[in-house]
């Protein structure tokens, strides 16, 4: 009881400095003054807290771990709004581009939903 209690803890708290890091990295630095590459962590970090959130959603409603196939869906539907940002940040979004990016996550998620994959 004590192990799950701890265990559950330590859980609560990567979610709360996931979910806290992304909103202090972005308020306490200037985007014109970043490198390339810290650049990207916004996204990075979009990216994990849709996943960590779909994956606490999907435990707190079926009370069980998500099986692979759900683990690639949760990725696929945490592509959507990362790839959307990214091309509003460099000024490339328009009606076409939220198209062509659902489209091609819809596409990729038929092929997931035909995969053979083991619930591991």
């Amino acid at each position: 009881m004590k192990h799950k209690i701890l265990q559950l803890l330590k859980r609560v708290g990567l979610l709360f400095v996931i979910y806290i890091a992304g909103p202090v990295f972005i308020f306490l630095t200037n985007p014109h003054n970043l490198p390339l590459p810290l650049l990207i962590l916004p996204f990075l970090w979009l990216f994990a807290v849709i996943i960590c959130s779909l994956w606490i959603v999907y435990k707190l409603v079926l009370h069980r771990s998500p099986g692979r196939k759900n683990q690639l869906n949760f990725g696929l539907a945490a592509l959507v709004p990362v790839l959307l940002a990214i091309l509003q940040s460099i000024h490339q979004l328009s009606i076409k581009d939220v198209v062509l990016v659902v489209g091609f996550v819809a596409v990729a998620g038929f092929y997931v939903a035909r995969l053979d994959v083991g619930q591991a």
